[in-house]
Formats: C-alpha cells, structure tokens, sequence
C-alpha cells in the first residue's frame, strides 16, 4: 500500500448522539466532515480508508437485547437484522456528503468472527479499490459468529485489522473530545489532555484514565489505548475531536492545535 495511505475512523459519538435511545444523528456535523474529506480527497496527496462507528444507530439495541452475548431468541435475531439495517441507513446519511468516489463494504456480508474474534477478514477488495483510487468505507456491525450466532464487530476492530493488513502511513480516530486526557473531560472541568503517549508514558496514563459510563459496548479511551499498543505498533495514530474546530487537513500534516499523538 502507499505510504500516504490515511485511515480514518469516525466515532459513532461524533456523528450520532449517542445519549438518544432512537437513531439521532448529528447531521450538522456528518455535513461538515464529508465536506473535509472531499476536499482532502481533492488534493489528490493522500488515499483514503473510512471506517465509522454506530452511535445511537447501534448500541441502545445491542445493549436491549444483549445482542454480544450469544443470539438466541427471535427477538435477538430480529434485533439482530435492526442494527445491521439502521448501520446501512447511517453509512447511505454519510454517503451523501461524500463528494469523491467510494464503495461501500458492509461487514455483515464477507466477515465473520469466533466468539467475538475475527476470524475471516479478506481484505482482497479493499486494496483492489484503493489500487484504483477509490474509498473504501466500512462501519461498526453485527456480524455473524461461529460459536455465539452473532456478534459486534466494531470500528475500532476493523481499524486496527485493516492498519496491521496495509500498514497505513497514519491512523486518525475522530472522537467527541480532543483526545485522551488523565481523567474523564466530561465529568471533571480540570482534566488535562496528554498530548503525546508513548512507551515511556505509557504505565502513567492507563493509572489515571477514568472510565465514562455512558452507552457504549464497545469500550472507552482505556481500552482503545490498549488496542492501540496491541494492535498498531510503528503506526502513528492520532485521536482528536471530529465535533470541535475539526481541521482534518491539519491532522493529516500535523499541523492539529488540539489532539493526542500515539506512536508505540
């Protein structure tokens, strides 16, 4: 893959509220990203990789109906069908501000897991499109899983599979605050953001990171650090704020104001 390969994945907080228990996105936002990579896109200096969360289009069901636990009953089947529609409903939203040429690869038809492990990804497809210039776009699913019928494969997971595939020159992850901070922003006025985590500070953040409880199965900040060390050693990975002040030119070229650099 080309070294100016950049994979970038859009939280489900960022474009979704995720405090509504019904699909709420955030359409003000979603505009405003599409309109950036179009425009990043068009500088024809970078390929582009698109992963995006579920936010409210997912989660409020997975968490009703216990949907990562085993599928069992028809209304887990049927809630089941719900998410991977409405993920479908949420990528067509973003699509329409997507002024570049993309295709779309829906985790539920070519990817499958064994008790919530990856275990058939074929990425064949994926370089094929970016080969030709084209944008792949993914998102956060139920898939199906050998041992427990169905399972969440999420954003996060599939970034961190498909950097280790075609080794991308950065990763940026979107999210609803500026980066990773010593404690939770949302709770305590005085947290202070870590713009920089390595080896070296690494033990020192993940004593003093807190854990937001909000409505997500998927994991926070701390877990995603430590799939971030697991996963994407020698791949700069950027986490900033896809709401606030969002200049993805700027992250691109490490020219951000606000941010948290994660190299390992």
């Amino acid at each position: 893959m080309s070294r100016n390969l950049i994979i970038i994945k859009i939280g489900g907080s960022v474009i979704t509220d995720k405090t509504k228990d019904i699909p709420t996105p955030n359409i003000k936002i979603i505009k405003d990203i599409g309109q950036q990579l179009s425009q990043l896109y068009k500088l024809g200096s970078y390929q582009l990789l698109l992963i995006h969360g579920a936010g409210s289009y997912g989660h409020p069901l997975v968490k009703q109906f216990n949907l990562n636990e085993g599928i069992k009953t028809e209304k887990q089947f049927s809630a089941v069908s719900q998410v991977q529609s409405l993920m479908i409903q949420l990528n067509n939203l973003m699509l329409n501000y997507f002024d570049f040429p993309c295709t779309v690869f829906p985790p539920h038809s070519f990817i499958y897991q064994d008790n919530k492990e990856l275990s058939s990804f074929n990425t064949e497809l994926i370089e094929k499109a970016l080969s030709q210039n084209i944008v792949p776009v993914l998102f956060g699913d139920m898939i199906y899983d050998i041992s427990l019928g169905y399972s969440v494969v999420s954003g996060d997971t599939l970034t961190s599979y498909l950097a280790q595939k075609i080794y991308p020159k950065k990763v940026i992850f979107l999210s609803d605050v500026n980066g990773i901070y010593d404690r939770n922003p949302k709770i305590y006025s005085e947290a202070k953001l870590i713009t920089e985590i390595n080896s070296s500070n690494l033990k020192s953040v993940l004593t003093k990171l807190s854990t937001n409880k909000s409505n997500d199965t998927t994991g926070e900040m701390r877990g995603k650090l430590l799939s971030i060390q697991k996963y994407l050693p020698g791949i700069e990975v950027l986490i900033i704020n896809g709401g606030y002040q969002l200049d993805i030119r700027a992250a691109v070229s490490d020219s951000y104001l606000f941010g948290t650099k994660i190299l390992f």
